[in-house]
């Protein structure tokens, strides 16, 4: 009996954890019980908020609003970013920020990479003005001018692709400003502002400044690939004239009337553009009827046809030899009639070794364009004019040059010489 009573208190000790001497026995009561079916039950809830969120399609619900979140905070940025004053200042990697600082008075937003600060806000104060360039080729006012901070003898730059008919010169307008630098079709500008020019192959990107004589024997002497290439181009030509459509601005009676003593000879066809996505190059000649009598102006569409492998052909006055190579084109003023050019059109277009021809000048050079992007290389080069000394000019010198400028009236030019040359006939 003794020994049963002490094998049960041996179990019990086994069974028992022990416990200190200051531990309460606890007896389990009705409310111990409630509260432990609440933890339960708080459990089991937190554990289905859980496997419900385990759930994909919660999964990419709260992710895509995460998403959301950040492109909705991504176009806030963007959009205080866009509507801050629209100030570039774009500099080479060492110029200083106190470098010159240029004002594009009216130019359209671009980024311009120069050696100093280029702005269009017209409200810009943090530095000086140096020089103020003002694109012609669009309407403009100067109102507000005088209210620039500017340096001492900042320059106002008078920048014109084109030649501006005295009646709509609004120079007189603006007597306490005049232009006092020049960047313009012209030759005798400061500069010499243009979308096209030559330049000698393998070198740097320069303005050919004296074209050498046409190589009649160019074809042998020409690299290889240059070679298949211009033979490739040739072998394509299966028409012989076209022209680009004529605006509305651009439309003369006489002009109308050129084209269709042309029409009695060959069927000139008209075109929209000529560039390199269109088959302007299938064609062997385009004309190109200049808008302007005005020397050292260059209609872009003459460039456009010689870099598409098409000989222009030049109708109108002005002498053009300085910017492209002798022997690439064909001037229609050196022709008495429409009919007598036609019918050399003809001729050498029936005569592949006298046709390419028109083409030595592609062993010797090439044709750069400034496109958009670019426009900026002209504009960067007043950053190096702002380095260099210059004289004080009067501003009545700018006025008497730009508008004292021999340029005759295309229409009473047309009327004068070709009319004329037409009622003549052969």
């Amino acid at each position: 009996m003794a020994d049963n009573q002490e094998m049960e208190q041996t179990q019990k000790q086994k069974v028992e954890p022990p416990r200190n001497e200051n531990d309460e026995i606890h007896t389990l009561t009705d409310e111990d019980i409630e509260d432990g079916v609440s933890i339960n039950s708080g459990s089991n809830r937190q554990l289905d908020d859980f496997i419900a969120y385990l759930n994909p399609r919660n999964l990419v619900y709260d992710h895509g609003m995460v998403i959301l979140k950040w492109i909705f905070c991504l176009f806030v940025i963007l959009l205080l970013i866009y509507l801050m004053p629209r100030t570039f200042q774009n500099h080479d990697e060492g110029d200083q920020i106190n470098g010159p600082t240029v004002l594009l008075w009216n130019e359209d937003w671009e980024q311009h990479q120069c050696s100093c600060m280029l702005n269009r806000d017209q409200y810009y104060s943090s530095l000086p003005i140096d020089a103020v360039i003002v694109n012609a080729d669009q309407a403009f006012s100067l109102s507000g001018l005088e209210k620039i901070k500017h340096t001492p003898n900042f320059l106002l730059v008078f920048a014109a692709k084109n030649p501006l008919p005295l009646v709509q010169n609004p120079l007189t307008e603006y007597s306490p400003y005049y232009f006092n630098f020049t960047m313009s079709y012209r030759s005798d500008s400061d500069l010499r502002l243009t979308e096209y020019y030559f330049s000698t192959l393998y070198s740097s990107p320069q303005p050919v400044e004296k074209f050498e004589q046409p190589d009649r024997n160019f074809m042998m002497n020409m690299e290889d690939n240059l070679k298949s290439t211009l033979l490739y181009h040739l072998k394509r030509k299966r028409l012989l004239t076209a022209y680009i459509a004529l605006n509305e601005s651009n439309y003369t009676p006489t002009r109308s009337v050129y084209i269709e003593e042309l029409r009695t000879q060959l069927e000139p066809k008209v075109i929209q553009k000529c560039d390199e996505h269109n088959e302007c190059s299938t064609y062997k000649f385009m004309l190109v009827f200049q808008t302007t009598s005005c020397p050292d102006f260059m209609h872009s569409h003459i460039y456009m046809a010689m870099m598409n492998f098409v000989v222009p052909v030049v109708i109108g006055t002005g002498n053009i030899s300085q910017f492209v190579p002798p022997g690439s084109y064909i001037n229609g003023a050196e022709f008495t009639s429409p009919r007598k050019l036609a019918q050399f059109l003809i001729n050498v277009g029936q005569e592949p070794h006298l046709y390419e021809q028109y083409f030595w000048w592609h062993s010797k050079y090439n044709i750069y364009q400034i496109r958009d992007t670019q426009s900026s290389t002209s504009y960067c080069a007043i950053c190096a004019e702002l380095r260099k000394p210059r004289r004080h000019r009067q501003p009545e010198e700018f006025f008497k040059w730009w508008t004292q400028h021999k340029c005759s009236d295309e229409r009473t030019l047309w009327i004068d010489q070709m009319f004329q040359k037409i009622i003549k006939g052969p």
